[in-house]
């Protein structure tokens, strides 16, 4: 009789064990799916990434069929011959007359008109001589290259005349405007020759207006450098929303020189000039709009 008792408690042991796996499996099945989910976006978002690059020539590790390779200008493809008038220099003057009291808008529109007129003539070189021959061959072997930056639009020609200075092309098979400027110029935005100038404003949203006007190029790539992490997660962005896998390289290249670079003496009494200026007066020769995007 003890054995029969020993047997049925067994087996209802036994029996208790397997319906808390069954219950057990079925709840582990159902938090699993989330899971699982969760994984396959992480696997879709991995192929947005941003990487850290001292060398324009990485790009060429990220070469597939129907890509897109876009460069910023200022600190990738060319720099300044001196400092004064260029990135570094701007930034630098923008912090000494927000520490007068002004406002981002208010320094950016007493410092354009001035960095827009040293620039007509500014003396540019390259940021790196292979720059090149690298889009030089990304053309050949059939790559769309273009130029995205937040440049003037009044500064177009001389953003030409620079590049040829230091034998950069990006007008030789661009891709065509297609009636794209429309669109563009709601947005403060240009593009022409292969170079999209923002004016300003985020590089994103305009690259993004841009593309969904050109659905003939079929772009499944972006290859994009800049110097400018805040540039690159705008484009990022875009890209997503597109659904266009995206690689953004954080060119490091120039950093050394603009870490270094201390206002002159010029440019210090210029700053101190521009902060004793009546502030409701006039400033001439603004182009366009300007935001904190430059």
């Amino acid at each position: 009789m003890k054995n029969i008792t020993k047997l049925f408690a067994l087996v209802l042991s036994c029996l208790v064990i397997a319906v808390s796996f069954y219950k057990f499996q079925g709840s582990y099945i159902t938090s699993y799916m989330p899971l699982r989910t969760a994984l396959e976006r992480t696997t879709v978002d991995a192929s947005v990434q941003i990487l850290e690059s001292n060398s324009i020539q990485d790009v060429k590790k990220f070469i597939e069929p129907d890509t897109l390779f876009i460069f910023d200008y200022d600190n990738v493809l060319v720099e300044g011959k001196v400092d004064y008038g260029f990135d570094a220099w701007f930034c630098a003057m923008l912090g000494k007359l927000e520490s007068h009291g002004f406002s981002m808008a208010e320094a950016k529109a007493k410092l354009l008109p001035i960095y827009e007129e040293i620039q007509r003539s500014a003396l540019v070189q390259a940021v790196e001589p292979c720059s090149k021959n690298l889009i030089e061959d990304l053309k050949n072997d059939g790559y769309k290259v273009m130029i995205l930056t937040v440049r003037s639009l009044c500064l177009i020609e001389s953003v030409f005349k620079q590049l040829k200075s230091v034998e950069i092309d990006v007008e030789r098979g661009a891709i065509p405007e297609n009636g794209i400027n429309s669109t563009l110029s709601k947005m403060g935005s240009k593009y022409l020759n292969g170079i999209l100038f923002c004016d300003g404003y985020y590089k994103g949203p305009a690259l993004k207006a841009f593309l969904l006007g050109h659905p003939e190029l079929k772009i499944k790539n972006i290859v994009f450098v800049d110097d400018k992490l805040k540039n690159l997660e705008s484009v990022k962005v875009a890209a997503q929303e597109l659904g266009v896998k995206f690689v953004g390289l954080r060119y490091a290249c120039t950093d050394a020189r603009t870490k270094a670079y201390k206002l002159d003496e010029k440019s210090l009494m210029l700053a101190e000039s521009l902060a004793n200026q009546d502030s409701t007066k006039k400033e001439p020769g603004v182009c366009q709009r300007f935001s904190t995007a430059a």
